[in-house]
């Protein structure tokens, strides 16, 4: 991969760096999903994503990144809603799209819930869930009990800091730790990111940053902020 600070043409002046596969490091990751990132500056990211053969990344949005994607090996089938399509998602979400300061801005979901939605297709019934706040204030987390998965979503994501809370988005360290508690007694065998082990271990090793967090949200309250 190739990097250099774009001015609109590139001439013999400015520097060009080879970033070599040894030189991505893990970040950045959603369920389902592997992210080496080569390089991230204002406005821009690149490097390299693996997705497992059948496997649905979680639902998630780019913000005001433009995407560019060469796929190099295998089928890419990307989603996006609405387009006709009936995209659930939790009231919280909804109102907090209003004031979200992305541009363009993430469209709403067409059907909202508060606590649960039932979903039935083809013979198969998924449950939408909200747990709490965890990401956002709006997570959802999808389990089919027929098939005992569940859907994470972002509420199981980590940077370089820890698990990523989305303020903005009405996020909340505070609230992180329960959510993981309701998503592990659920009965599922696997997630969308692997297995009921892994999101176990997830939780054993989140309550250091989470409790950085939870005591950083805390001292804000205190200050009024």
């Amino acid at each position: 991969m190739v990097a250099a600070r774009h001015t609109g043409v590139m001439n013999a002046s400015e520097p060009v760096h080879h970033i070599r596969p040894g030189e991505r490091v893990e970040a950045d990751p959603t369920p389902g999903m592997t992210r080496e990132r080569a390089i991230e500056v204002d406005g821009l990211w690149a490097g390299l994503v693996r997705t497992e053969p059948a496997m649905t990344s979680g639902w998630h949005h780019h913000g005001d990144y433009e995407t560019s994607i060469y796929v190099a090996k295998g089928t890419l089938r990307m989603e996006s809603g609405p387009g006709g399509a009936e995209v659930i998602g939790h009231t919280l979400l909804a109102s907090s799209l209003d004031t979200y300061q992305f541009d363009p801005r993430p469209a709403k979901p067409t059907v909202t819930y508060d606590t649960e939605r039932v979903v039935r297709l083809g013979g198969v019934e998924a449950r939408v869930l909200h747990l709490g706040r965890a990401h956002t204030g709006g997570d959802s987390v999808v389990y089919f009990p027929d098939v005992r998965v569940v859907a994470t979503s972002d509420a199981v994501t980590t940077g370089s800091g820890g698990p990523l809370v989305d303020y903005a988005g009405g996020g909340s360290a505070v609230g992180w730790t329960p959510v993981l508690d309701a998503m592990l007694k659920l009965d599922f065998l696997n997630d969308a990111a692997g297995g009921k082990a892994d999101l176990d271990r997830y939780l054993q090793e989140a309550p250091t940053s989470h409790a950085k967090r939870q005591a950083a949200e805390e001292k804000r309250k205190e200050l009024g902020k």
